[in-house]
């Protein structure tokens, strides 16, 4: 299979046209693929299934073939982040489903103990971390919880740093969530984005990059209830609109809104393919979105 073909694509015009509908690039078969991330330094494609435990890398760096690599995890990942090391292998900081800690998928090892803090997920069962990201100044990493579907369950949003001795630790600075989503900063970092997907709703919180403190809650955007959809997680782009995932579970076919955080309109729509396999046509519902920064546009 070439991949350069696959990566081929039309610009498209976002003031002339308001949809596009998205090209399988791989078949996957992943039951909860969440965290996608493009890692620009090994020009690759990184996520994980979570119900799986498993973590996948596409490498982009030979574009006459796919090479597509799964590694076994012993738990349950939610999300990950990027490490500002150079290494051979595959250092990442990992939300698993009970903690926080520093984890290299290619030697299939911790780099050392899970986070200090409060116990992240102390209902256990169907409860875990869920969707993360890395602030853009690099110090922090946020990722909240899911309460496994269970209403009388609440989680929270965790931020995870290294203190001066490289440990880890982690505070809570979102509480009362069921399943945190959209985390994301806007262009210049004032903002971080945040959903508690059963609410349908985006939200915005004045963000302070020093003290990684928050303020000022504001709904950003909220979904059609007619169309039976929830926000997933979202990116912010260049010109600062927010994308997001629209998990609708079935009900329709899934889709990713681009976002105006001025007015909490929704500009432009990518609606996704759904797969033929074995004779059954598949529905499939976007988790995150991630951007590739590179010779693909």
């Amino acid at each position: 299979m070439n991949l350069s073909s696959l990566l081929e694509i039309t610009p498209v015009d976002l003031e002339r046209c308001d949809f596009v509908v998205a090209r399988l690039l791989l078949d996957c078969r992943c039951d909860l693929g969440e965290g996608i991330i493009y890692d620009d330094r090994k020009n690759c494609v990184l996520w994980s299934d979570i119900n799986h435990k498993r973590f996948h890398k596409l490498d982009l760096t030979d574009d006459t073939r796919v090479i597509h690599t799964i590694y076994d995890l012993p738990k349950q990942l939610g999300s990950f982040g990027l490490l500002q090391i150079e290494s051979e292998s595959l250092p990442l900081l990992f939300a698993w489903e009970d903690g926080f800690q520093l984890y290299d998928v290619e030697l299939q090892k911790p780099l050392g103990s899970e986070s200090v803090g409060e116990d992240v997920n102390p209902m256990k069962g169907g409860s875990r971390l869920n969707d993360g990201r890395v602030e853009p100044q690099g110090n922090r990493f946020l990722s909240g919880g899911h309460n496994g579907g269970d209403s009388n369950i609440k989680m929270k949003v965790f931020q995870c740093e290294q203190s001066s001795d490289g440990t880890l630790v982690h505070r809570p600075i979102i509480e009362n969530v069921s399943t945190a989503n959209s985390l994301c900063w806007s262009t210049d970092s004032s903002k971080l984005y945040f959903a508690d997907s059963p609410t349908r709703q985006i939200y915005s919180f004045d963000y302070n990059s020093t003290s990684g403190d928050l303020s000022n809650k504001t709904l950003v955007h909220t979904k059609n209830i007619d169309e039976h959809s929830v926000p997933d997680g979202s990116c912010v782009d260049s010109e600062g609109y927010v994308w997001n995932a629209v998990w609708r579970a079935g009900a329709g076919p899934g889709m990713v809104h681009r976002i105006d955080p001025q007015s909490g309109q929704v500009v432009f729509t990518v609606h996704m393919p759904d797969v033929l396999r074995r004779g059954e046509m598949l529905r499939k519902n976007p988790t995150l979105v991630d951007s590739i920064a590179s010779d693909y546009q």
